[in-house]
């Protein structure tokens, strides 16, 4: 299956996810909705599609695959800054220790 079609057949699968929950939640619980919030989820949810797109034409177009899913298992170390950015938390032994060991893993990918 080429890489689009895969990512048309998740897309589809994620909007069909995406109506039930929102179907659910009219149905089943007694609580508003929130605009703000559906306008997230659908932008999530495209911005996830768009990731994956590139990440299987990345490893598709590579020449090294261990290179590219190394550099893809760098998204916990924008998480930790975007949520310090953000959200104003602090990072933990716990995650200092990760991002260590990521460019560890980047230095250990990248030697030949």
């Amino acid at each position: 299956i080429h890489p689009f079609q895969f990512e048309v057949v998740s897309g589809l699968i994620h909007v069909f996810l995406g109506v039930f929950y929102l179907w659910c939640s009219m149905k089943f619980v007694d609580q508003p909705w929130n605009l703000k919030g559906v306008t997230f989820a659908s932008s999530a949810c495209l911005v996830s599609c768009c990731g994956m797109l590139a990440f299987l034409f990345a490893i598709r177009d590579a020449n090294d695959v261990g290179v590219v899913s190394t550099l893809a298992s760098t998204a916990p170390i924008i998480t930790l800054m975007l949520s310090s950015l953000f959200l104003d938390e602090q990072p933990n032994v716990f995650s200092a220790v990760g991002v260590l060991l990521v460019f560890m893993g980047i230095v250990v990918a990248s030697m030949k």
